[in-house]
């Protein structure tokens, strides 16, 4: 797992975050791994009850773009992240979008582990949009190794991405307290 920073400033994301509320969401968004378990022990094939909301920006199921503005907009932001990547951990990324999506976690939203793409050279990239954001907060972003033994513990700034491989079992959780904002991230998934 990689952390590159600066990939936003403050004042961009306050904007970017206020146009993205205004967008077309759904509320039954849900990340599980059906048949799973978690360290509790809680199975979640039925997710029901535990969904957060969703805007789809390019759609994994159609390839269709969704919002050509907005699909711009974070395409543009890719080779800004791609070369802090390859300068800080010298990984080139793909650079086909498959699939680009944000999603709003409220607290109490609960994530399973899951997998984005079963592609091994394919990369998940998860930016934090909301325009602040405090570590006691919570928000923690789970995360196993290539083989999807060890799960670890990340924490990024606003305007940070987090870059995995899409294959790896992963999930971010949201707010632990009540939080002036949503904790919104957008993810991409990069195909070769």
């Amino acid at each position: 797992m990689m952390i590159v920073d600066n990939i936003l400033n403050k004042e961009e994301l306050l904007d970017l975050y206020k146009k993205m509320l205004d967008r077309d969401w759904y509320l039954s968004r849900g990340s599980i791994t059906a048949g799973k378990q978690n360290k509790y022990g809680e199975n979640f094939i039925n997710n029901k009850g535990h969904t957060f909301p969703g805007y789809v920006i390019k759609s994994q199921k159609s390839g269709k773009i969704i919002n050509n503005e907005d699909y711009n907009y974070f395409e543009s932001l890719l080779p800004k992240i791609s070369d802090k990547c390859f300068k800080k951990y010298g990984i080139k990324l793909p650079t086909n979008i498959f699939r680009l999506d944000i999603v709003a976690k409220q607290r109490g939203a609960r994530v399973q582990l899951h997998k984005d793409h079963g592609n091994p050279n394919a990369y998940s990239l998860i930016g934090l949009l909301t325009p602040e954001w405090k570590k006691k907060w919570g928000g923690d972003f789970y995360y196993t190794d290539e083989h999807n033994n060890s799960t670890n513990i990340a924490y990024h700034n606003p305007g940070s991405f987090l870059i995995l491989k899409s294959n790896t079992l992963h999930n971010g959780m949201g707010p632990k307290v009540d939080t002036p904002y949503w904790r919104m991230i957008i993810n991409y998934v990069l195909l070769p």
